[in-house]
């Protein structure tokens, strides 16, 4: 019996839309952890968990696909941003 590997989609909209919900997910969490972190006192890490899912996900698909996975992180940033009350302007560029 042949195992399947697990691989990113191959069409750009579902490649897409898997990069953005996972990055969402994994900025909402960062989000929470800070918001865990304002309560007690100390150090606060500078590692952005987000930007290591980024780079598996840009590293594991194709070059002709990174706009597209640079437009889902884009958009998924810009999305939760705007759900956490940062201004538009601040959180698109």
């Amino acid at each position: 019996m042949r195992r399947r590997s697990l691989t990113l989609p191959s069409h750009p909209l579902a490649l897409g839309a898997c990069a953005f919900a996972a990055y969402a997910v994994a900025v909402e969490l960062v989000y929470l952890a800070f918001e865990l972190a304002d309560d007690v006192d100390g150090p606060v890490s500078t590692f952005f968990p987000p930007a290591g899912l980024a780079l598996v996900l840009f590293l594991g698909s194709r070059y002709s696909r990174w706009p597209v996975l640079a437009g889902a992180i884009w958009a998924a940033e810009v999305t939760i941003d705007l759900l956490h009350d940062v201004s538009f302007w601040d959180c698109a560029i």
